[in-house]
């Protein structure tokens, strides 16, 4: 039997084959971009402490500087970087320049601000005074300045000065507005003064038609109706110094009584109707009326009440004064009269002794009745006067 060999059979595949020119393009592009990563990495690094230094170099910079502008630049003096420091320090130290001097100007306009507000703050025109002296100091910081921080510091001072010009000439209008309110009420108040004084030399005469009160109490009510028409004053200050024109009246009415008048019954009288609030008995009919129009007022009405009856008293007691010293010289009178009767009496006796001696007796006793009826007539008259001595 034939003894059969195995063949042992293969094939060969495609071989691929690497080229040169390809590995290094592969090579190079990682290469390139490792370089660029480390290069970026050490920029930033580089960036980070140039922006760091130029920034402290500008927080360090003279304050001095930042605020002085140089005429020549129109920049402020600080604003120019130190020699050697690149592009990014230079722009970090210029920002920190920049903040600085904005904050810088600021606080100066706002400074000088008030420095000029508390000089002209108190005067009748302080507002337009303050707006000249603020405008010309912002003229002369912008005269030198230039480009960006002329800009800035005309528009801070322009926007700070309209503020504060504002505020002073709100608070100059109240100034002002408080000053004509504070005429206005001297004004009024010195009119009621002046009609009381008026109606209390004058009486109810000063207020009849053409009387010198007539005027005033139209004057007085003019001046209250312009004063709440105006806002001077309130509604409630215009009914008070209604209130107080009618308390003047009233009160020169009683004056004008209590002084013209010497019998204390009725002075007492007139006195107790006020205090009890009794208007009958109260004869003058303008006090009646113008007591009556204080109504409902009470407060009103216990002012008038205490001031009359400080007014009354006083005239009650100086009545009753008189009317003592009147009885007193009064009986006085009547002791003279009564012994003049006497004396006129023991004058009769001798006269009828120096007559008995040279007439006759019918002669002396006729003369004698005569003589005595005379001094008894007069000696009852001066009984029915009063005299009981």
């Amino acid at each position: 039997m034939a003894v059969i060999k195995e063949k042992l059979q293969f094939q060969i595949g495609k071989i691929g084959v690497a080229r040169a020119s390809e590995s290094g393009r592969v090579t190079g592009q990682a290469i390139s971009q490792a370089a660029n990563q480390l290069s970026a990495m050490f920029y930033k690094k580089e960036a980070a402490a140039a922006e760091k230094a130029g920034a402290k170099a500008g927080a360090s910079a003279d304050p001095q500087e930042i605020i002085t502008i140089n005429p020549e630049t129109g920049e402020p003096e600080a604003y120019t970087p130190p020699i050697g420091m690149g592009t990014i320090g230079a722009d970090a130290y210029q920002r920190i320049v920049m903040g600085r001097f904005q904050q810088s100007m600021e606080d100066e306009i706002k400074n000088k601000g008030k420095e000029l507000a508390a000089k002209y703050d108190g005067n009748s025109n302080g507002a337009s005074l303050y707006e000249t002296a603020m405008s010309n100091y912002l003229a002369s910081m912008t005269n030198v300045a230039q480009d960006e921080f002329k800009g800035f510091i005309a528009d801070v001072g322009k926007v700070y000065l309209n503020s504060t010009k504002t505020n002073m000439s709100i608070r100059q209008i109240g100034r002002e507005r408080a000053a004509a309110k504070k005429a206005h009420i001297a004004s009024i108040e010195k009119s009621n003064n002046d009609l009381r004084g008026t109606v209390a030399k004058f009486g109810s005469e000063a207020l009849k038609g053409g009387g010198p009160a007539v005027g005033v109490v139209d004057g007085v009510s003019e001046s209250i109706e312009l004063g709440t028409a105006s806002q001077l004053l309130s509604p409630a200050e215009g009914q008070a110094y209604t209130s107080q024109q009618r308390m003047a009246i009233a009160l020169g009415l009683v004056e004008h009584l209590a002084n013209n008048s010497d019998d204390s019954y009725e002075l007492t009288i007139l006195n107790a109707s006020i205090g009890e609030q009794n208007v009958e008995g109260i004869e003058n009919p303008y006090l009646a009326e113008i007591y009556n129009s204080f109504g409902n007022d009470y407060k009103a009405l216990a002012a008038f009440e205490k001031d009359a009856n400080g007014i009354l008293q006083d005239s009650i007691v100086r009545a009753k004064a008189n009317e003592g010293k009147q009885a007193e010289e009064l009986a006085k009178q009547q002791r003279v009269d009564i012994l003049s009767l006497e004396l006129g009496a023991d004058s009769a006796t001798n006269e009828m002794t120096i007559l008995g001696n040279t007439e006759s007796t019918s002669t002396v006793g006729s003369v004698f009745i005569d003589k005595h009826s005379q001094i008894q007539n007069q000696i009852i008259s001066a009984a029915e006067s009063g005299n009981k001595e």
